[in-house]
């Protein structure tokens, strides 16, 4: 049996209070790249084939995991100890062990060593972590989520503004792309003719609706530049538009190399939303399928462990076309199986697993006709939860204009304590 002692000055071998070296790094940069990928498990960077050669078919102990799983992944019989007293005082007694064995002339020395070579490492440890491509796929998901808010921002901006000259067209028109486009090349209603729309490709009826609209408008009238500000916000809004659709094509191709079996189970988007929510692709194969399930929904699952109410079924998957388009009464059980797939999926991506996409897929289809054919209609007694705008409707189901009304001083916007049913207020004669 062989004992293993990893340091910043080498690879050695422990007998009894002895060092013998195996393997001597040659510079400072050698050393942290063999001890970051000793870290990371990386055989690449570690010389396995060397080692090998030097120990030999006995059974090795070290304190270090990393390395013990690396001999282990080139045949050698490895196993990771905590509990060894002589590994333990040789890693207490390290710096007068060096000097023992004519490593280094003083503990100085190594101290000096130990920390040039300690921040070398760090940085190459900190380099690998922002190296991956799903680094960047989570900067360009957050980056769409900003463009969206931009986006609306600005629409809402623009509706509001040329709703004050042409207010008719914004029932007339929903997709917020024809109507920036509308304000950018049409400009004000008075051009609004046929000549105007030819390079819109509007539709033909479209097009006399929004002729005849703009002849019987009320709004006020634009001048020419008064148009001039809103006529740039609206194509600055289009190059918004334009750039997310970029950025969403640029997901798209990019997780085929990244995450290709998360791609094909769950689509591009909610992929690498899993992951940024994760905060790599890692951490999130790392993650059990329950947790994957409600990923997005923690505050849903604290305010239930906190309240007792339900917890809920399904976080960001809920955006998987199969998960959020199936009947309601079976999306809790879709969505968990949905999560273990995802989970497989992952685990494949991050350690270099083969592509097993389209069997997964083809499991998640197969299990949602199972689903349908066992559970066909909605259970009894039990009804879908239906969710209103803020404010348009109260706990009850009743709107507030049927709330009962609150008795107040009418002098003071008519607000004040509700009273309680089946009482009468009386006031006391003076």
């Amino acid at each position: 049996m062989k004992k293993i002692l990893v340091s910043p000055l080498g690879i050695f071998g422990l007998e009894g209070a002895t060092l013998t070296p195996l393997l001597t790094f040659e510079n400072d940069e050698h050393a942290a790249e063999v001890l970051a990928g000793i870290r990371l498990e990386d055989p690449e960077r570690v010389p396995l084939d060397q080692l090998k050669e030097i120990l030999g078919e006995d059974e090795i102990q070290t304190h270090v995991p990393g390395l013990s799983r690396l001999l282990k992944s080139i045949g050698l019989e490895a196993k990771e100890v905590s509990d060894d007293e002589g590994l333990i005082a040789a890693i207490k007694g390290k710096p007068g062990l060096m000097v023992q064995a004519g490593i280094v002339a003083s503990q100085q020395e190594y101290y000096s060593l130990l920390h040039e070579r300690g921040l070398l490492t760090t940085g190459k440890l900190l380099q690998s972590a922002t190296t991956g491509r799903d680094k960047l796929v989570i900067q360009a998901i957050l980056f769409l989520d900003d463009l969206d808010k931009m986006t609306n921002l600005a629409v809402v901006r623009i509706r509001e503004w040329y709703g004050l000259h042409f207010p008719e067209l914004d029932r007339k028109v929903e997709n917020h792309a024809t109507y920036c486009r509308l304000v950018a090349f049409v400009g004000p209603r008075d051009r609004y003719d046929y000549d105007s729309f030819e390079q819109l490709n509007l539709p033909q009826s479209k097009i006399d609706q929004l002729v005849d609209l703009a002849r019987v408008s009320s709004g006020t009238e634009l001048k020419e530049e008064d148009w001039k500000p809103l006529r740039d916000l609206a194509k600055e809004t289009l190059n918004l538009m334009e750039q997310r659709k970029k950025v969403e094509d640029w997901i798209d191709s990019v997780m085929s190399d990244v995450a290709p079996n998360l791609k094909a189970l769950a689509g591009s988007l909610v992929a690498a939303r899993l992951i940024a929510m994760a905060g790599s692709l890692e951490d999130l194969a790392k993650k059990p399928a329950s947790k994957i399930q409600v990923l997005g929904a923690e505050k849903a699952l604290y305010r239930s462990l906190r309240t007792g109410t339900a917890p809920p079924k399904h976080g960001v998957i809920f955006q998987i076309p199969l998960i959020g388009k199936s009947p309601w009464w079976i999306r809790g059980k879709l969505a968990r199986f949905v999560a273990a797939k995802l989970a497989i999926a992952a685990r494949l991506d991050a350690f270099g697993g083969e592509f097993l996409g389209d069997v997964l897929n083809q499991q998640v289809h197969d299990r949602l006709e199972e689903l349908r054919k066992e559970f066909p209609q909605a259970p009894e007694g039990k009804k879908a939860i239906k969710v209103f705008p803020k404010g348009s409707f109260n706990a009850k189901g009743f709107s507030r204009k049927d709330q009962p009304k609150r008795h107040g001083h009418p002098g003071k916007g008519g607000k004040g304590r509700k009273r309680p049913h089946g009482k009468r207020k009386f006031k006391r004669k003076k």
